[in-house]
């Protein structure tokens, strides 16, 4: 399966990769996640562990990952492998102006064991999660203040 998402975002790159590039920040933009714990928290570097809890309908998806690169400013990519699932994933952040960016989202893999007939039906649903999650990543950094890694309620 493969999952790609884009969105293009009123906000500089900068201001958008501070937030995506901080896993601690996933609860606030991706309505599936219920938990998120990066083993370091801020912004992510290489080596750095996360745990992740999804929910699709009834099912509740664990997901231990491991980030593999990053590109400062730029992107990063990340590897999860268990019994149950093989996924590689990316987030890529490009200017598109000087107040304006394109931020991508990537998932590849595929299911293991007894969740593997459920697979086109996942990707379906992730792929439905990936763009109603780009959509209110975009609402939130376009209408608040992104300082550092979390963002302000906007100023009045």
């Amino acid at each position: 399966m493969r999952i790609v998402a884009r969105v293009n975002i009123d906000r500089p790159a900068s201001h958008v990769w501070a937030y995506v590039a901080d896993y601690g920040n996933d609860t606030s933009w991706r309505g599936g996640v219920t938990q998120m714990r990066p083993s370091q928290r801020g912004p992510a570097q290489e080596g750095v562990t996360t745990h992740e809890l999804l929910r699709l309908l009834a099912m509740t998806f664990r997901t231990d990952a491991t980030i593999d690169r990053v590109e400062p400013g730029r992107r990063l990519q990340w590897r999860a492998h268990d019994r149950q699932k093989q996924l590689e994933g990316s987030r890529l952040v490009e200017p598109s102006g000087p107040a304006s960016c394109r931020f991508t989202e990537v998932v590849e893999g595929r299911l293991l064991g007894p969740s593997r007939p459920l697979e086109p039906l996942v990707a379906w649903l992730l792929q439905r999660q990936a763009t109603t999650d780009l959509d209110r990543l975009k609402h939130l950094l376009e209408t608040s203040t992104v300082t550092g890694s979390a963002p302000e309620e906007p100023t009045t």
